[in-house]
């Protein structure tokens, strides 16, 4: 079973902050949960982290950086980079990677996040392959 514990931006003194397992009144704060997953390098990875990652795909090996978010009951990666519109991703993909940390095959490494980094998010968009 995952360990369950969160993260909080402090919007008024811009800065993050762990909070563990306990949730209470948090007006002012934008709370992460954690994935239970670890990056490459040993980083905890939370909800609304900047990844990047290679996968393979029909079309070869594709750089790929995106946001973590839960969706449909799983921790998903939603593709922010646009790199080839010719080449699409396909969401089973990203969620594939995904699966594959769990079992040990971790290719995620943390880049930051929107609030610690708020021009992380045009960087991302802005690149490609």
């Amino acid at each position: 079973m995952r360990e369950i514990k969160f993260r909080a931006w402090d919007r008024d003194d811009a800065k993050m902050s762990e909070i563990g397992d306990r949730l209470m009144n948090f007006r002012g704060y934008e709370i992460m949960q954690f994935t239970g997953l670890k990056d490459k390098n040993g980083k905890e990875i939370y909800a609304h982290d900047f990844v990047a990652f290679e996968i393979e795909t029909e079309f070869g090996r594709m750089r790929v950086m995106g946001e973590v978010v839960y969706h449909i009951a799983a921790w998903c990666v939603r593709v922010l980079n646009n790199y080839d519109k010719a080449k699409p991703y396909f969401e089973f993909e990203i969620l594939n990677v995904m699966i594959e940390a769990l079992h040990g095959e971790n290719p995620f490494e943390v880049i930051g996040n929107i609030y610690e980094k708020p021009s992380l998010l045009q960087d991302i968009r802005s690149a490609t392959s």
